[in-house]
C-alpha cells in the first residue's frame, strides 16, 4: 500500500494505520457519554468518516447494511439515535474482519500470505 506523509513532518503511515487510528478515535469517543449531544454528532460524524473512508472495500452485505442504515435514517424512530450508528460501526467492523483488514493493518500481511499461512499444516 502507498504510504502518505503527514502534516506532522516526514512520518509515513500506511492506509491500513490511518483506518486503526480512526477506530481508535471512535471507540474513544464513545467513552465519553454518548448522552451528550455534542459527543454523540461526534460520534456520528465520525462513523460516518468511516464509512467513506471503506466505501471503495464494500461487498455485498456490507451494501446491504448501508442500504439499511439508509432506509432506517429516514424514520424518525432512528434518525441520528446513538444505536442507529452503533449498528453501521458494527457493519464496517465485520467488513474489516471478512477481509482481513485488521489483520494485514496490523501485522503488515496481505490476503496471499494470510492464504499461504492457512493452508500450511504445521
Amino acid at each position: 500500500m502507498e504510504s502518505e506523509k503527514t502534516f506532522f513532518g516526514n512520518e509515513k503511515l500506511e492506509y491500513g494505520q490511518i483506518i486503526l487510528g480512526h477506530i481508535k478515535e471512535i471507540l474513544r469517543i464513545s467513552r465519553f457519554g454518548l448522552f451528550n449531544p455534542e459527543i454523540c454528532v461526534r460520534y456520528q460524524t465520525a462513523i460516518l468518516v468511516l464509512a467513506d473512508a471503506l466505501y471503495n472495500y464494500y461487498d455485498d452485505e456490507m451494501k446491504k447494511s448501508e442500504q439499511e442504515f439508509k432506509r432506517c435514517s429516514k424514520l424518525p424512530k432512528y434518525n441520528n439515535s446513538f444505536g442507529h450508528y452503533r449498528e453501521l460501526f458494527r457493519a464496517l467492523m465485520g467488513l474489516l474482519q471478512r477481509n482481513n483488514y485488521l489483520k494485514s493493518a496490523v501485522y503488515g500481511e496481505d490476503k496471499d500470505e494470510l492464504a499461504q499461512e492457512g493452508g500450511e499444516d504445521d
